[in-house]
């Protein structure tokens, strides 16, 4: 009788561990399960971070908000200056740079992150005007430079 109930024998467990104690004693000799395997998170798994600087309010916002929209996230700086106390902090997958500003320009910036190791991997996007980007990509080597106005398409695809 179970609870008032009456099983039946051919449902009654007489092969189970209560009735063989050794079954017991056997589970969990040793065996351990298989470590489940992760896998470690891929670029794909993270958000990236990307660092706009640009004195222009209107294209600074404008190229932020596209690239936020794309899944990125976005920090924003008016200056190399302001740029550099940005990176302390977290430091970016990529700095989408414009050339000519004031208090810190482009170069000025540049110059400072490759002062420092971690500052300095981070691959750059120069923006500027078509008449200086020329000689300025030859200088500065950034990842990739574009004239401005820029194609968002254009700059997603080189951030991507």
């Amino acid at each position: 009788m179970l609870r008032g109930v009456d099983v039946p024998d051919e449902y009654r467990d007489t092969e189970g561990p209560a009735r063989h104690p050794a079954r017991i004693s056997r589970i969990g000799s040793g065996r351990r399960p298989a470590p489940v395997e992760q896998e470690p998170p891929t670029e794909i798994d993270r958000v990236r971070r990307v660092l706009v600087v640009e004195d222009e309010r209107t294209i600074r916002r404008s190229i932020a908000g596209y690239l936020q929209d794309a899944g990125y996230r976005v920090d924003e700086a008016e200056n190399g200056a302001e740029a550099l106390n940005v990176m302390r902090g977290a430091v970016p997958d990529v700095v989408v740079l414009d050339l000519l500003m004031p208090v810190m320009g482009g170069r000025a910036f540049l110059e400072a992150c490759r002062q420092d190791v971690r500052l300095g991997a981070v691959p750059v996007v120069l923006l500027s005007a078509a008449h200086d980007l020329t000689q300025a990509t030859e200088q500065l080597q950034p990842r990739a430079s574009l004239a401005k106005p820029v194609d968002l398409d254009v700059l997603l695809a080189v951030v991507d």
